[in-house]
């Protein structure tokens, strides 16, 4: 394979682009086309959908918003099917919304309201890598929090202190909401502008 199509974020500039070629390049592969990783997760599901023939018929003419809310961004395309072909009408996309923003927020929130329970000044030393386990700890609290209605958030020797050093912090799903709603909203928002 020496030629690619290859599927990029809707807000990836110039200078990234043209970095992506030469990382290809020196793979020893040349990108053909670039296509926004929407309108590729759109086109892979009408091509593998058993009744995509039906869907793009029934689809011609009208307007599809496609949105890939992951997680390092929020890519946004609104396309239609105009005699058969998927044709891009406008595109925006944006990293401020992205899930590893919804993580670090709730990183954040877990860490203040842990310190608060156990009476501690933000100062407090933290072991290596804690920070890193929370950010961990707090993306499976998002996940499960999705499909539950309360998570512990639990990082085992979390403070370099004597005594209780780990951090432990009960979130309900209206804790989550409240905590990352902002980001949500902002999120549709963009959604909004585009429609």
């Amino acid at each position: 394979m020496d030629r690619v199509v290859a599927t990029i974020p809707v807000n990836m500039d110039g200078q990234r682009r043209g970095l992506l070629r030469q990382a290809f390049r020196q793979a020893g592969m040349s990108i053909v086309q670039f296509v926004h990783e929407p309108l590729a997760a759109l086109y892979g599901y009408l091509r593998t959908s058993e009744n995509g023939s039906d869907l793009i018929k029934r689809y011609e003419d009208r307007l599809l918003l496609v949105f890939d809310w992951g997680g390092g961004t929020l890519d946004l395309t609104l396309c239609r099917i105009l005699d058969g072909m998927l044709v891009q009408v406008a595109n925006d996309g944006t990293d401020e919304v992205g899930g590893d923003i919804f993580d670090e927020e709730l990183r954040n929130e877990v860490a203040r309201r842990s310190l608060a329970e156990k009476g501690l000044n933000e100062d407090v030393p933290l072991l290596p890598d804690a920070r890193k386990r929370l950010l961990h700890a707090c993306e499976q609290a998002k996940i499960s929090l999705s499909q539950r209605g309360s998570w512990n958030v639990y990082v085992e020797n979390y403070y370099d202190i004597d005594g209780d050093a780990d951090l432990e912090v009960k979130l309900a799903r209206d804790d989550l909401e409240k905590i990352i709603g902002h980001l949500v909203r902002k999120g549709v928002q963009r959604i909004e502008r585009l429609l």
